[in-house]
C-alpha cells in the first residue's frame, strides 16, 4: 500500500513537473519568436525607408495627421503633431504589430482555429472590399471620363476632318465643274 502511496505521488509530481516545463518552454520560444520577429521587421522597415532616403535625397516626415483629406472644396481637417517626424520612425511600429501577433497566435487562451479563421475571413474581406471598390470606382471614373474625353476628342478631330476634306473636294469638284460652265457664258456673251 505504502508503495502504491508513493508511486503515485511519483507520477502526479513528474506529470506535473512537465506541464510546467512544457509551459516554460512554450513561454521561451515565444520569447525568442517575439524578439526575431520584432528585430526583423524593424530592420525590414527601417532598410525601406533607409532605401527611399538613398533614391529621394531626402527622409519624408508626418507633422500632421490628417483626420479628412483635403478634396476641392473642403480644406480638409488634421491634427498637428508636437514634433516632426521623420518616417523612420515607422520602424518602431513594426515590433509592436509583429509582438501582438505573435501574442495572438500563441495564446493558449485563444483557439488557433478560431484566431486563423477570423484572421482569414478579416483579411478576405478586407481585401475583396477593398478591391471591388477599386475596381468599381476606377471602372466608373474610368469610363466617364474617358467617355467623356473620347467623345469631345473624337467629335472635334470628326467634325475638323470631315469639314476639311468636304471643303476641299467640294472645291476641287466644283472649280472643275465651274470652269467649263464659266467658259461657255464667257464664249457665248463675246459671241453676241
Amino acid at each position: 500500500m505504502l508503495r502504491f502511496i508513493i508511486s503515485s505521488f511519483y507520477q502526479w509530481f513528474n506529470s506535473t513537473q512537465s506541464k510546467e516545463r512544457k509551459n516554460m518552454e512554450a513561454n521561451e520560444r515565444k520569447k525568442k519568436l517575439m524578439w526575431r520577429w520584432s528585430i526583423a521587421s524593424f530592420l525590414a522597415i527601417a532598410l525601406f525607408w533607409c532605401a527611399v532616403w538613398a533614391i529621394t535625397g531626402r527622409m519624408p516626415v508626418a507633422d500632421k495627421v490628417w483626420l479628412l483629406n483635403p478634396t476641392d472644396g473642403n480644406p480638409g481637417w488634421s491634427l498637428p503633431l508636437p514634433i516632426v517626424l521623420p518616417r523612420i520612425a515607422d520602424a518602431f511600429l513594426g515590433p509592436i504589430f509583429s509582438s501582438i501577433l505573435i501574442f495572438l497566435f500563441f495564446n493558449k487562451k485563444i483557439k488557433n482555429d478560431d484566431l486563423v479563421f477570423g484572421l482569414g475571413v478579416g483579411l478576405v474581406a478586407g481585401l475583396v472590399a477593398g478591391l471591388g471598390a477599386g475596381l468599381v470606382v476606377g471602372l466608373v471614373v474610368g469610363l466617364v471620363a474617358g467617355l467623356g474625353a473620347g467623345l469631345g476628342a473624337g467629335l472635334v478631330a470628326g467634325l475638323g476632318v470631315g469639314l476639311g476634306v468636304g471643303l476641299v473636294a467640294g472645291l476641287g469638284a466644283g472649280l472643275k465643274k465651274i470652269k467649263p460652265a464659266a467658259m461657255a457664258i464667257y464664249n457665248f456673251m463675246m459671241a453676241i
